[in-house]
């Protein structure tokens, strides 16, 4: 949202200065962090905790700390002062001029781990609260749970909703779960919807055996250049990852209430509405497969962050004219772009570079079928990401290094073995991350508790509340706030 867009209540940036390299005491560089402080519901030094939002892979968005998302509406139940803490090398909050991959050696999660400590220390000087509670979503859902973890002394909870604390090299299972949602009644599905994306697949599968079926696919799916027998297998995985990422988007964001953060513009595109194209009996399988893609990658192309379009659609082309890029080179070549005011500096070189250091998370079609319906191995293989690694940030990260470095990230911070306490854990089970999130109770790890929303997609339970919202939605809502309260202490009390 444009800071024009903003409510005139909303607080304004302050930097913190922090160091580049946290761990090396000869490395005295040091840059300056955004972060937002909202203390209209704060009790008072001594009497209301500090609720601090951690930000992920993108620039932050001020309204989240004014508007009424699950944490400002805690902060006004318990009292509590809100900070919001931008991610290094995202945003603004930048510490170096460029974004080369010599220093993006400093962009880790451990990094952004220490700058929340030393933020975290600061705002605990500053107002003395009875507690600190630390949320966070998706990615920086893990962060939440990871810092609770790692500096347990600095935060006394944490909620970490969404969060993939599993680190996975070949994350087959996020399409078995988008299939699996797409047949779940409860949000709009049915097995002739996942029918009919299968009838869909093998038609594109044949279609992609010959000259003539790859150029009625360009066509179909209106794509910028036109697939041929020429083109190279990285162009058609490509190809395939965005019109199958079609699916994907609309089933981890379906009906979450964040038109908030768009200006009100909100997403039309639900299970429930690419079930009903996809079972429309006038048009084939594979038209209605293309209707799909156009609703989703072309028709609300207006709304697509550039960092989102450099993995699929042409960066600024206005629909109805946008078609989807197939170019793998033009894609890598965007993302090798270093410069802070390219497209690809609003988060998709940054992530993409955390994903091939750190996490993968790399979603495949090497599940077989029916467990998903989105095409055999060849569509998305594994190594269309361990190769797009190696061609962006240099031959140093091949397929063997990038799997060691997953391997690390596991045993670092211990995947779905969370060692912390008092860490709530929410998730969606029509969302594909709750696979790679820590979602049944242990008895071993009672203070540990996972919350599972019927029918919930991706950190549905941080955004503003619903009429519309499932019953477990709002159950969810009311059982974090709950917690929270068995967790908190009275006014000037200790934490259990």
């Amino acid at each position: 949202m444009a800071a024009a867009q903003l409510p005139p209540s909303t607080p304004q940036a302050q930097y913190m200065t922090q160091r580049v390299d946290n761990f090396d005491p000869q490395n005295q560089g040091t840059w300056k962090q955004r972060y937002w402080v909202n203390d209209t519901h704060f009790a008072g030094k001594g009497k209301g905790p500090l609720f601090v939002q951690i930000s992920g892979e993108a620039a932050f968005n001020p309204i989240w700390v004014v508007a009424d998302v699950e944490s400002m509406d805690n902060a006004a139940t318990f009292g509590a002062v809100v900070a919001a803490v931008e991610h290094r090398f995202y945003g603004e909050s930048q510490p170096f001029g460029d974004l080369s991959t010599e220093h993006l050696a400093f962009l880790s999660s451990e990094q952004a781990l220490a700058d929340l400590a030393v933020t975290i220390a600061a705002l605990k000087e500053q107002y003395e609260p009875t507690a600190v509670v630390v949320f966070g979503g998706s990615y920086s859902g893990a962060l939440a749970g990871w810092f609770r973890t790692k500096y347990p002394h600095l935060a006394d909870v944490g909620v970490a909703t969404s969060s993939p604390v599993l680190a996975e090299l070949d994350f087959v299972e996020y399409l078995q779960v988008v299939t699996k949602s797409l047949e779940n009644p409860l949000v709009g599905g049915s097995t002739a919807c996942t029918g009919a994306v299968a009838s869909a697949t093998a038609a594109i599968e044949a279609a992609l055996k010959t000259d003539a079926g790859r150029q009625m696919l360009s066509t179909k799916f209106q794509t910028c250049e036109t697939l041929s027998m020429q083109s190279s297998a990285q162009d058609v995985s490509n190809f395939l990852s965005t019109i199958i990422g079609s699916f994907m988007g609309v089933v981890q964001y379906n009906i979450d209430n964040n038109a908030f953060e768009h200006g009100g513009k909100v997403n039309p595109n639900t299970v429930a509405s690419v079930c009903k194209t996809m079972t429309t009996t006038s048009a084939t399988p594979l038209d209605n497969y293309a209707a799909v893609s156009a609703a989703t990658n072309l028709a609300f192309a207006p709304s697509v962050p550039a960092h989102a379009q450099a993995f699929g659609l042409r960066a600024g082309a206005p629909a109805p004219d946008a078609c989807i890029d197939i170019s793998y080179s033009g894609m890598i070549a965007q993302l090798q772009n270093t410069s802070l005011a390219s497209a690809a500096a609003e988060g998709g070189r940054q992530w993409t570079y955390q994903t091939c250091a750190q996490f993968a998370y790399f979603q495949t079609t090497d599940a077989a079928a029916p467990a998903q319906v989105f095409g055999p191995a060849s569509f998305i293989p594994l190594s269309f990401y361990t190769g797009m690694c190696a061609d962006i940030f240099g031959a140093a990260f091949t397929p063997a290094v990038v799997k060691a470095n997953v391997a690390f990230t596991n045993t670092h911070y211990g995947g779905k073995d969370l060692a912390g306490t008092r860490i709530i854990v929410p998730n969606g089970n029509i969302d594909p991350w709750h696979a790679l999130s820590v979602t049944t109770p242990d008895a071993s790890r009672e203070t540990i508790v996972p919350i599972m929303v019927d029918g919930g997609a991706h950190c549905s339970n941080m955004y503003p509340a619903s009429p519309n919202d499932l019953p477990s939605l709002t159950a969810a809502r009311k059982q974090i706030t709950n917690q929270l309260g068995k967790w908190l202490p009275a006014p000037g009390g200790a934490t259990a």
